[in-house]
């Protein structure tokens, strides 16, 4: 992962905010926070391509969008 999260707005939150499950008032509050990123942009192309972080897959409020996990596609068809 590249030096832009240092740089990010989410420094120093609850990593948790940006993993609202049902929560409309922790999602409103962490795109708010994502709205006032230096590095939003480069946080959600990380997020539009990439399927996991750490070995997990990919999902939560990344870049001031939502996302949830994507299936592997298969490399060839059926």
């Amino acid at each position: 992962m590249s030096d832009w999260r240092k740089s990010a707005a989410c420094v120093g939150y609850d990593p948790a905010l940006w993993f609202p499950g049902n929560s409309q008032l922790m999602r409103r509050e962490a795109i708010h926070i994502c709205h006032t990123c230096p590095v939003m942009m480069q946080c959600r192309k990380y997020a539009e391509t990439n399927n996991q972080i750490c070995g997990y897959p990919l999902q939560g409020i990344w870049g001031g969008k939502e996302f949830t996990p994507r299936k592997y596609r298969r490399s060839t068809p059926r």
